[in-house]
């Protein structure tokens, strides 16, 4: 869902489950919602055997199941048995592609992250002045040519991760980290596959 203008309101998926789903990034942006604002609200949506971004965009798009780029709220969405296929990023993540905002309790299941991206994360790809909090990792892969990959986030600047746990996550080439930088509150993790 992306237009000339960035979704603003409130989509409550009532715990619906969209499969199948194929999208491309457009101006930037790929996922079920393409931009999101300060102001937007996704919650209740369940994303099952989604692909894409199924066209090469003409620019290193912001890549998600969920959203592109999140500058608004993402709660108790859940992505299983996706793929987000090889192509060029700059930002990409199984929840989020960016935020800035809040995701809160989201998982990622069994789903595979493939671009070659700046950063890759399983809930978010880059995570700056938001928070991720009771989310979860469960069975992906981490497989592109990222700068940075995390089992949540790739890449967090001045941002807070709080009870997030990752279980049997696989992570391959490149340099990984569980997350980045700073305020990390709690964090399991278990049989944790780094191939590099």
């Amino acid at each position: 869902i992306y237009t000339s203008h960035p979704f603003t309101g409130t989509f409550d998926g009532e715990g619906h489950t969209i499969a199948n789903l194929k999208f491309k990034a457009y101006k930037g942006y790929g996922g079920f919602f393409g931009k999101i604002e300060e102001n937007a609200t996704i919650q209740n949506l369940n994303i099952e055997n989604a692909r894409g971004p199924i066209e090469k965009s003409d620019s290193e798009p912001r890549i998600g199941f969920i959203v592109g780029q999140c500058n608004g709220r993402i709660f108790n969405c859940h992505v299983t048995n996706s793929y987000l296929l090889e192509t060029e990023a700059n930002y990409s993540g199984g929840i989020a592609g960016s935020t800035n905002n809040k995701i809160i309790n989201c998982s990622v299941r069994n789903s595979t992250l493939a671009p070659t991206a700046n950063s890759s994360g399983t809930i978010a790809g880059y995570l700056y002045k938001g928070e991720i909090t009771n989310c979860y990792s469960s069975n992906n892969t981490v497989s592109g040519k990222s700068t940075y990959k995390g089992g949540i986030c790739g890449f967090a600047q001045n941002g807070t991760i709080t009870n997030c746990y990752v279980y049997i996550s696989n992570f391959y080439q490149d340099s990984f980290s569980l997350i980045y930088e700073k305020k990390i509150k709690y964090i399991l993790v278990e049989e944790l596959d780094i191939t590099f």
